[in-house]
């Protein structure tokens, strides 16, 4: 009668283990009735068989969790991944953002100087214009811009910065038949949109020439931002930047 007892639970075991632990769900293929009755239950049994019937139970506990984990470490890679992306597209944003700043100079060492003009005679500036010189002859450092006219100071230091306007005396008239203007401009040196410096070019007749020139040095830190602009009043007529009427130029360089 024990023996009986013991081979009855091994079968109720080896039925429970075909339980789905994932969703609480047992499923056992057919009930026990009758020990008698049931040719493939052992009228009788050993400890062998039992340890077998435990260790089938726990391989297939085993063998549920491990597909559990798998699906969890899936789950994780699938977040990892997806983290990446989102950090691979901030790396490339950081690093385009950095990248002109990276491939400046920084090193005190280095030489910085700039020289720009314009590469055609143009006309007159509104008030608030920026000269935007597309000439870029001398660019040691990588400060100045051609296609916005700003130089950007590479490294703090001691800087000297010089620029040049040609006033046009050809005669101008817009419309046809309508009052005369020759070439005016005044074009200042700004600093982080502060005034450092203003030179005017006027022509009072008809094929003068004007040509105004200034020199200036100012103490610079990193960053800071330099532009020739049109400052107090509209400009009037044309302004030349030719090899034989003389060039409108834009430069500078760090003294120490």
């Amino acid at each position: 009668m024990m023996k009986a007892s013991i081979c009855l639970f091994a079968v109720l075991v080896v039925a429970l283990s075909k339980s789905d632990l994932l969703t609480g769900e047992t499923k056992i293929n057919a009930p026990v009735t009758s020990i008698d009755n049931d040719s493939s239950v052992p009228t009788h049994c050993d400890g062998t068989l039992i340890k077998e019937i435990l260790l089938k139970q726990d391989m297939s506990q085993a063998l549920l969790l491990t597909n559990f984990n798998v699906l969890q470490v899936m789950t994780d890679v699938q977040r990892l991944k997806k983290e990446i992306r989102h950090l691979n597209k901030e790396n490339v944003d950081l690093r385009n953002q950095l990248t002109p700043l990276l491939n400046k100079s920084s090193d005190p060492r280095e030489p910085i100087a700039f020289y720009a003009y314009f590469s055609n005679d143009f006309k007159s500036m509104p008030k608030g214009s920026t000269f935007v010189f597309d000439v870029v002859e001398t660019n040691l450092g990588n400060g100045y811009n051609k296609a916005t006219g700003i130089f950007t100071a590479p490294s703090s230091g001691l800087y000297a910065f010089t620029w040049t306007v040609q006033a046009a005396g050809k005669h101008v008239v817009q419309p046809i038949n309508s009052n005369s203007q020759y070439g005016e401009i005044n074009a200042a040196l700004m600093q982080n949109g502060a005034v450092k410096g203003v030179i005017v070019a006027d022509t009072e007749t008809k094929y003068d020439m004007d040509t105004a020139t200034a020199f200036v040095v100012l103490e610079t830190k990193v960053g800071d931002q330099f532009q020739i602009a049109v400052s107090e009043w509209d400009g009037q007529g044309d302004i030349y930047s030719n090899n034989s009427n003389g060039r409108t130029s834009f430069s500078g360089f760090r003294v120490s």
